[in-house]
């Protein structure tokens, strides 16, 4: 699997879905990294979209569209994760 640049990676509370303060995004760089930070410690998972149209991951269809792609992961007030992802293809 290929490092990509450029796409947009964004962690999504598991629940409580209506909370758009808990949603983060970042972009990854030429290697394919990205960091997030001041997260609140919950359930989540992380999607990592090539490229996104405004703030499309606020809407449930597309979040639902997307979701097998995503990574489910757990937040704790000092924890540090390195995850792999899945680029989703912009349609």
């Amino acid at each position: 699997m290929q490092p990509v640049a450029g796409a947009q990676a964004v962690l999504v509370p598991d629940s409580n879905r209506d909370r758009l303060d808990l949603y983060k995004t970042a972009t990854t760089d030429q290697t394919g990294r990205f960091t997030i930070t001041s997260v609140a410690p919950g359930d989540f998972k992380i999607f990592a979209w090539e490229t996104l149209d405004g703030n499309q991951y606020f809407d449930p269809d597309f979040l639902r569209r997307s979701e097998s792609a995503a990574r489910p992961i757990r937040v704790t007030e000092s924890s540090k994760h390195s995850v792999t992802l899945q680029v989703i293809p912009t349609n």
